[in-house]
């Protein structure tokens, strides 16, 4: 077989496996077609998630709770959100209650440090995140 015959049949099969590995690791592949009957153009925009905003925090160490409040995002995209966090510099993430603006208390373990934000989801999981982070929680 011919040197550019084996390039020619060998590069689609490498295109296919990063794709693969692409897609099976994780990431996002999209793609869009417009069709227009009567010949005219065609615009698309795009929207991004506003964040939640005015996140703030009531720790309670001799609970060993912390209650978050928020103000909810401005996006009519946003179903919900996740408090992100680390403790100890792991990190954690928990999905609140759609279009909610509170989080039920969360149970600290003493000694740990936390670090807290909160990000707006949409339909496409694509997540804004609020800004600044809370400032870290130690019991």
């Amino acid at each position: 077989m011919s040197r550019d015959r084996r390039r020619f049949l060998v590069r689609p099969l490498l295109a296919l496996l990063a794709m693969t590995l692409l897609v099976g690791g994780g990431a996002s592949v999209a793609s869009a077609t417009f069709r227009s009957a009567t010949g005219g153009s065609t615009s698309v925009s795009t929207d991004v998630v506003a964040p939640p905003t005015k996140l703030t925090s009531s720790v309670a160490c001799n609970k060993l709770s912390v209650v978050f409040t928020w103000t909810a995002s401005a996006s009519t995209y946003a179903d919900g959100y996740e408090l992100r966090f680390t403790a100890n510099g792991t990190p954690h993430v928990l999905t609140v209650a759609r279009r909610s603006t509170t989080t039920t208390s969360y149970a600290l373990s003493k000694g740990v440090t936390y670090v807290f934000t909160l990000a707006s989801t949409s339909p496409s999981s694509w997540s804004s995140i609020t800004n600044p982070t809370l400032a870290p929680v130690r019991c």
